[in-house]
């Protein structure tokens, strides 16, 4: 304990080697939390770098003469920097699903090709290879009675147009729709 003081000490006073030494101390309280949270990005050496300046405003704004324990202000105050990285990162996830616009709505608003003529949101050669190979190995997955409804929606006919042609009830056909969107979703991503 008295060690740990003088450490404190000189590291306030500017003593670098002090420091280091304070800080390789405590430093287990950087991987444990590393081990509990995850920060999208972040290596380990990031969490250490982040243990260290934490450390450093730490050691700035801890009181000796209180009698705490530096171990634990230093824990207490890495976990809530850690919290607030990560409300960081999911704050920015929310705008960003905020801003964003549903592919989905879009071709069911402006149709297929509008992914083809909006400079907003080219597609390039690779993208479009891409989701052509994904569209072909996902016709496969569907059964014989999604494949003619996925066929006749395609070519754009109506549930009930589709229904009167494959001689069922329309509940049938949206269900089946239902089915083939989720697949398809599954298969895009």
């Amino acid at each position: 304990m008295v060690e740990e003081r003088q450490l404190i000490i000189d590291a306030k006073q500017g003593k670098v080697d002090a420091f280091e030494k304070l800080f390789i101390k405590y430093r287990p309280v950087v991987y444990k939390l590393y081990a509990e949270y995850y920060i999208q990005g972040f290596e380990l050496e990031d969490w250490l770098q982040e243990g260290q300046i934490v450390c450093y405003n730490s050691l700035s704004s801890f009181d000796l003469s209180k009698g705490n324990s530096f171990g634990s202000f230093f824990k207490m105050n890495f976990k809530r920097h850690i919290i607030s990285l990560i409300r960081h990162q999911n704050a920015l996830k929310r705008t960003i699903d905020f801003n964003s616009v549903s592919l989905e709505a879009t071709l069911a608003e402006q149709g297929d090709y509008c992914l083809m003529k909006d400079d907003s949101m080219i597609v390039n050669a690779t993208d479009f290879v891409h989701v052509k190979d994904r569209l072909e190995t996902f016709v496969i997955r569907l059964s014989k009675f999604e494949r003619e409804v996925f066929k006749e929606y395609v070519e754009g006919s109506e549930a009930k147009d589709i229904a009167t042609n494959l001689v069922c009830n329309v509940d049938r056909v949206n269900n089946a729709l239902d089915r083939i969107k989720k697949k398809l979703k599954i298969q895009l991503i």
